[in-house]
């Protein structure tokens, strides 16, 4: 089973109810495993005035923690892509150390990341 990382963005449209964004996590929530980054469910508890909605989302999603594989990971990454943001090397690192696909709508953040595999 592969591991399919939502960033922030899919996961806003997701609970907009956006059709084309429901309809492809409900694909890849009955064929793939899906997982949001610790950095994301900050930002989402962040802006999100539900947090309870936010909470209840997450208890159906793996939990990628920016933990000490990604933190190199994301470091390793900065020394290749220093003009990157540091959330979407943050983002990256964790995506690259867990084997995660990173499923986005702001791909060109994030083309050219080397190891990182978008859907």
């Amino acid at each position: 089973m592969v591991k399919i990382c939502l960033d922030t963005d899919v996961v806003l449209d997701f609970l907009r109810g956006e059709q084309n964004t429901v309809e492809k996590i409900s694909y890849y929530t009955q064929n793939e495993e899906l997982c949001i980054t610790s950095i994301t469910f900050f930002e989402l508890l962040s802006a999100v005035q539900n947090k309870a909605k936010v909470v209840g989302l997450l208890e159906s999603l793996t939990l990628l923690s920016f933990d000490r594989a990604a933190a190199y990971e994301a470091y390793k990454l900065n020394n290749l892509y220093p003009a990157r943001k540091i959330r979407e090397l943050f983002i990256a690192g964790a995506c690259t150390s867990n084997k995660a696909l990173l499923f986005t709508k702001s791909r060109q953040f994030y083309e050219g990341i080397v190891d990182l595999k978008l859907v």
